[in-house]
């Protein structure tokens, strides 16, 4: 039903990319990595399967979306344990980690739509064909 309901809003995977990063972007930065991952996968895997993505590279686009959000305000769990380890504001922490930010994008766009930068490693080992 999700799956038919999303696809209404566009059949171009590229687009629908896009929207499931940002949204996986704004649910990293508000709910902590483990819950997000239990709450969403169940929801997003037949969805992206559907689309012929391998849940390998799906998984690895999640984890790495969620991660970001662990250095993102207002939730940002090792952003504030980084903070207090130092003895620094947040805000003196996070001008300096926009740039760092951004390559985390960057890396997010590789991932999500170059499948074989996630999956030769797999496919070293074995794990996938």
């Amino acid at each position: 039903m999700l799956s038919q309901t999303v696809f209404t809003i566009t059949e171009n995977k590229f687009i629908l990319l896009i929207i499931i990063n940002i949204f996986l972007l704004i649910v990293g930065c508000l709910i902590d990595l483990t819950p997000a991952v239990i709450m969403l996968t169940p929801v997003l895997l037949p969805l992206m399967q559907k689309m012929g993505m391998n849940i390998v590279h799906f998984g690895a686009m999640v984890v790495i979306n969620l991660c970001i959000g662990l250095i993102t305000p207002p939730v940002g769990t090792s952003l504030f344990v980084g903070c207090r380890i130092a003895k620094l504001p947040i805000t003196a922490v996070v001008r300096p980690l926009l740039p760092l930010l951004a390559i985390e994008i960057a890396v997010v766009a590789f991932v999500t739509y170059w499948p074989p930068l996630t999956m030769w490693l797999p496919r070293v080992f074995g794990f996938v064909r």
